[in-house]
């Protein structure tokens, strides 16, 4: 007799082998032509430019030769500082003007993102782009709702979204933190 355990394990392993078969043929399918009208977006790095000093604002051209034969359409990372030290608000302000400085500096080869409609744009114009990650003064959100700020008050004087005020406030509430 089968038990549950043995036909969990060959449902598993059977829906497993499906999958993997699907996902060989999809692959094998994508064209040169297709990977090209694709937006490849990286989620976690940022710009890199192995051939410039650190502290260059301008892509070297080797840099830039290499972006656009990688394919990559939209790069998004974090610019804030890490951490919550005494001096973390400022090098997070001093990030976002660099960032801003670095795409005022390569305006053929990025540009800033708001909406889905950049990201075609930049598609369109071959140029790689990222946005700006909101930056979330934690500790000032709680103060203001410590001095009786409510959510919405919040929202508005931090520009952030009522929903990011309530998650915050909920962080404090069950003693997390990201």
């Amino acid at each position: 007799m089968t038990t549950r355990r043995e036909l969990l394990i060959g449902g598993s392993a059977l829906a497993a082998s499906a999958a993997v078969g699907r996902v060989g043929a999809a692959t094998t399918g994508f064209s040169d032509k297709d990977y090209q009208r694709a937006i490849v977006i990286d989620g976690l790095g940022g710009l890199d430019d192995p051939y410039s000093p650190d502290d260059a604002t301008v892509l070297d051209p080797r840099a830039v030769a290499d972006l656009r034969t990688s394919g990559l359409t939209m790069s998004h990372y974090t610019i804030s500082a890490v951490g919550n030290g005494a001096d973390t608000w400022e090098q997070t302000i001093v990030a976002i003007a660099k960032t801003d400085r670095f795409i005022a500096d390569n305006p053929e080869t990025v540009i800033k993102v708001s909406t889905t409609d950049d990201i075609r744009r930049a598609k369109r114009e071959g140029k790689m782009l990222g946005r700006k990650r909101i930056i979330v003064d934690r500790e000032k959100i709680r103060a203001m709702h410590a001095a009786g700020g409510s959510v919405r008050q919040i929202a508005a004087k931090t520009g952030v979204s009522k929903s990011l005020v309530a998650n915050v406030l909920k962080e404090q509430v069950r003693g997390t933190q990201p």
